[in-house]
């Protein structure tokens, strides 16, 4: 029952990234959606170990095929050079990339990002204020709790 609940809550708190466009323009296309949020994007591929040496963090069209998976946090688009590419900081540290950023154009996106895209959602303010009401922190909370926590919500919103 537990895991049905988590499950739900997962749900609830994501969404899979679909349409009828290339990877890059859904990817785009949800950032502008959900540009009043300031939401990101969450994918991941392999990191190439060349990208590490890419000048000004900027992903080129070529690379090996040594890698290691990472997921990446979508934050926005830049134009370089007339081309928009994704821009994605990463929590390597700033001696990477452009000050710990790297721009994925969109040939390297569509051919290379293939663990899904997600977007996050904000839970309800009903939500949010049920839980400031109960006073409730799920800070240091066993697991356990917090699902009878998600699910109290759940069961009081809907």
């Amino acid at each position: 029952a537990y895991e049905e609940i988590a499950q739900k809550c997962r749900k609830a708190s994501f969404f899979a990234i679909d349409g009828s466009y290339d990877l890059f323009d859904n990817i785009r296309a949800a950032l502008w959606e959900k540009r009043a949020e300031k939401a990101t994007i969450v994918t991941g591929c392999l990191f190439r170990n060349e990208w590490i040496l890419a000048p000004y963090g900027v992903i080129p069209l070529n690379y090996g095929q040594d890698g290691v998976k990472h997921s990446f946090r979508i934050a926005g688009t830049k134009i370089l050079k007339g081309k928009v590419h994704l821009v994605a900081p990463l929590t390597n540290g700033t001696v990477m990339g452009d000050k710990g950023v790297f721009y994925f154009p969109r040939e390297v996106v569509n051919r290379e990002f293939t663990y899904g895209i997600y977007a996050f959602k904000d839970l309800p303010a009903e939500a949010v204020k049920y839980v400031i009401q109960k006073g409730w922190s799920l800070k240091g909370l066993p697991w356990a709790k917090i699902v009878v926590a998600i699910r109290k919500i759940i069961e009081k919103l809907f």
